[in-house]
């Protein structure tokens, strides 16, 4: 076995180790059977790209491309483990960006997409098996995107289009997990997105926007969230799922310094949030099971805050005009409330404790 790993090493070296055209740079470093590393720098527009490939296991392929005048790019491709899969890393017309990628374990995927990138980077770390991901950035400046996966199955893709200054994280740890997302024509802006658990499953969006934040964390099994910030400026969007089969869909659009906060803890929990104007501020929190919370904000300077503890409560909040606050507060069973305010300055307060409770107010 040894005498045929040191073959394979020997020609992966001699066929594309250390060569150099264009002041173009690959270098590789296969141990084992069956590896196979092709680096394409066979472009005299592209000057000043290095690629390192290190394979350790059998049967790892790994394909890159620097082309179309890439200038000083990097592309580090680590591989430990059997049948591990880069199926292709291009750099097209890019510059001074990096993709790094280790996978670690067995048949895992990765593909990753710079063209038109200036000093961007993607780093993904995947440990365990039958992991899958994609990461393009396309027309990116100064973007960043780190993935980590480290269990079973778990799969995602990430875009960032024409956006500066921007970046994503996304970490998944357990088995199934799912995510994905884009950032297309922002800036400054920051999505984060951590799942532990199995079966999870979290999508975003930011575009044209400017220095929004948003922040989505799953714990546990078949949690489902979706965060949009479009035609946002200075947003925040905060979501932390505990438990089993919660479903979270938040949204901000045409809005500006405006923040909302979810947090789900138990099962079969619903939230559905809508933000568009200046300066609003929600605030939801879900105890228990089934609970549904709705709150629409079209305005400036609402305030909001729902609390659900129990089982099957249903409360909504709709605010519209400026500078008005809500409160809704459930404890119990089957409690049902509804609050409009359509008209400017009003506060409203309610409170349920017990259970088949129904409330309405309207200002």
């Amino acid at each position: 076995m040894k005498f045929y790993a040191s073959i394979a090493t020997a020609v992966a070296i001699a066929i594309s180790g250390h060569a150099s055209a264009n002041t173009n740079t690959t270098i590789v470093n296969q141990n084992g059977v069956g590896n196979t590393a092709t680096s394409n720098q066979n472009d005299p527009t592209a000057t000043g790209n290095l690629a390192v490939f290190t394979q350790f296991g059998d049967n790892n392929s790994s394909t890159t491309a620097q082309v179309n005048n890439s200038q000083n790019n990097t592309i580090n491709s680590t591989q430990i483990g059997d049948n591990n899969t880069v199926s292709s890393i291009d750099q097209d017309s890019s510059t001074t960006s990096n993709v790094t990628v280790i996978q670690n374990g067995q048949s895992n995927l990765f593909n990753a997409l710079q063209m038109g990138a200036t000093t961007s980077t993607s780093v993904t770390t995947q440990t365990g098996s039958n992991n899958q991901y994609t990461t393009v950035q396309l027309n990116s400046n100064i973007d960043s995107a780190v993935i980590n996966q480290n269990g079973d199955l778990n799969t995602g893709s990430i875009a960032q289009s024409s956006s500066s200054s921007s970046a994503v994280s996304i970490t998944q740890l357990g088995t199934s997990n799912t995510s994905g997302g884009a950032q297309s024509s922002e800036t400054a802006s920051t999505a984060i997105i951590f799942q532990d658990g199995t079966s999870n499953t979290a999508s975003f969006g930011q575009g044209l926007g400017t220095g929004n934040t948003l922040s989505s964390t799953q714990l546990g099994t078949n949690n489902i969230s979706q965060v949009v910030q479009f035609t946002a400026s200075s947003d925040t969007a905060e979501l932390l799922q505990d438990g089993d089969q919660n479903n979270a869909n938040l949204s901000q659009e045409i809005s500006l310094n405006s923040s909302i906060d979810v947090s789900q803890n138990g099962s079969l929990n619903v939230v559905t949030t809508f933000q568009s104007g200046s300066t609003n501020d929600g605030e939801i929190d879900q105890e228990g099971v089934s609970n549904l919370a709705e709150l629409s904000q079209d305005g400036d300077q609402l305030t909001a805050l729902m609390d659900q503890t129990g089982s099957t409560n249903m409360a909504s909040i709709t605010q519209t005009s400026t500078v008005n606050d809500a409160m809704t507060m459930q404890m119990g069973t089957t409690n049902m409330h509804d609050t409009t305010q359509g008209s400017t300055g009003n506060t409203a307060n309610a409170f349920q404790l017990g259970t088949s409770n129904v409330g309405t107010i309207l200002q």
